[in-house]
């Protein structure tokens, strides 16, 4: 017979935070990789820790495989955050050591597309039929509906929000706003934000911002520059005895080198 008893150890979670929770739409899979962050940081007194996906598949039973689906799920709503070992560095990593600390986003403000649930109505237990015209029902499984309909909304807010975040950054730095080509900037932003969470984005614009390279400096900081430098500015700089380029690259690199001493 199971006896568990909180002074064998506890995981402390503001009545705030749950309370929270309680009102929003979370997935089975969300809730169960979600306690798993409680567990290995707030259980330790930790703000976040490194967690593999093998770690999270081995505590959760979710296959291996679609961890990081889920985290994914989780990092866009904002109601999680990761930090990378070697974040901001420049280090390269090993895929066998890079283990990345992830932790819980207890600003609920900032979690996005978190839906709470629909309240039901007092007359529907009792077979009371509903006024109000009738809507027809979208094809497709409505499960699948839903979650396209939310993620795509999530998108779009990332998408302003940056958009936003963008706007503001150059106008503090330049004291002027930047002309911004809505769709096409807004695109290209959406794009990048399938594959890098907007706190991560946000943190490659200021790097982006502080960059004196000669082509950012003379394109003007506008956004399809930043999307083109995007791999430049996560890999950081090249640094002696890290990168080893082949024969014909590295030519490439001594002479653009030999350039900027120059001058050209």
């Amino acid at each position: 017979m199971a006896s568990p008893q909180k002074e064998n150890g506890y995981t402390p979670i503001a009545h705030t935070i749950l309370e929270q929770l309680s009102k929003r739409v979370i997935s089975p899979d969300e809730w169960r990789i979600l306690m798993i962050i409680f567990r290995k940081t707030y259980g330790w007194d930790k703000k976040e820790d490194c967690i593999s996906h093998t770690q999270f598949s081995e505590m959760s039973g979710i296959p291996r495989n679609h961890v990081p689906r889920v985290l994914k799920k989780l990092l866009a709503r904002n109601i999680i955050y990761r930090v990378s070992p070697n974040q901001g560095t420049g280090v390269p990593h090993s895929r066998d050591t890079y283990i990345i600390k992830y932790g819980f986003q207890k600003n609920f403000d900032k979690w996005v597309g978190w839906v709470s649930p629909k309240r039901v109505s007092p007359n529907q237990d009792k077979g009371v039929p509903q006024s109000g015209p009738k809507v027809s029902p979208k094809r497709g499984h409505t499960k699948d509906i839903t979650t396209k309909e939310t993620i795509t909304k999530e998108i779009n807010h990332c998408v302003k929000t940056f958009i936003d975040f963008y706007f503001e950054e150059f106008k503090t730095r330049f004291g002027k706003p930047p002309i911004i080509e809505g769709g096409k900037d807004g695109n290209l932003i959406k794009g990048l934000l399938n594959h890098i969470t907007l706190e991560d984005l946000k943190g490659l614009l200021t790097k982006f911002f502080d960059s004196t390279d000669k082509f950012t400096l003379g394109s003007g900081y506008t956004i399809g520059v930043f999307k083109s430098q995007i791999n430049k500015l996560q890999i950081g700089p090249i640094k002696q005895g890290l990168f080893k380029p082949q024969p014909g690259i590295a030519s490439w690199y001594d002479r653009k080198e030999q350039e900027e001493k120059d001058g050209a």
